[in-house]
């Protein structure tokens, strides 16, 4: 939409400090499910259900499931809003680690991480593109399948699905910041309202133009 209005860019004089967050997560890649499985098909689970009570085979269970944090060990890292979109906590994990192959000099095992680091990299940054919507060229892909609109056969909207297709512009320009000022109680005897000619109306509905937003 093109407007006679001009962007200003006000740069922050002060730069905020950034906010880091710990997270404590579990390695689930593929490695480790191989080997939860491996573990459970090793396990004799005879000693669990020759038990007469379940208060017992629950007492047994539980001892057993120490397996999971051998398998998908517990990791805690520090996220930071400086951090690039695309980084996740398994990332910072494993650049972590890297940093510490490298400073013990371990060369092979810092070189393996380079390149899973590569690969999670690339794979975030895929799916981060497909997943966001950029630009009004998407909105509108979005409105011509919602709408059938490019298809060439005769389509009739009913007023919920149009309801819908308003409800979609609606959120797309709806400031979730926003909030109502409060309204201002004037008083009309000591202040009154600006009044304007009709020449003064002319001439500032003749300086808007043609690509003004509204008109």
């Amino acid at each position: 939409m093109k407007t006679g209005h001009l962007g200003v860019i006000i740069p922050a004089g002060i730069k905020l400090k950034p906010l880091r967050t710990k997270i404590s997560f579990r390695d689930y890649r593929a490695q480790n499910k191989v080997k939860i499985q491996k573990k459970l098909a090793e396990k004799s689970w005879s000693e669990v259900t020759s038990l007469e009570t379940v208060e017992e085979a629950t007492g047994v269970l539980e001892n057993t499931i120490h397996m999971i944090d051998q398998c998908f060990p517990k990791k805690t890292v520090t996220l930071s809003t400086r951090d690039p979109p695309w980084m996740s906590p398994l990332l910072k994990y494993l650049i972590r680690k890297r940093s510490k192959a490298k400073s013990r000099r371990k060369l092979s095992i810092a070189a393996e991480l380079t390149e899973r680091i590569s690969g999670i990299i690339s794979h975030n940054r895929t799916k981060m593109a497909k997943s966001e919507c950029t630009g009004t060229s998407q909105w509108w892909k979005n409105v011509d399948f919602l709408s059938h609109r490019r298809n060439r056969a005769h389509i009739i909207l009913d007023n919920e699905f149009k309801e819908n297709l308003n409800d979609y512009f609606g959120e797309l320009c709806w400031d979730r910041d926003y909030e109502q000022p409060m309204l201002m109680t004037i008083d009309s005897t000591t202040i009154k309202a600006p009044q304007f000619s009709i020449t003064q109306d002319k001439n500032a509905l003749l300086k808007i133009r043609k690509t003004a937003t509204g008109r």
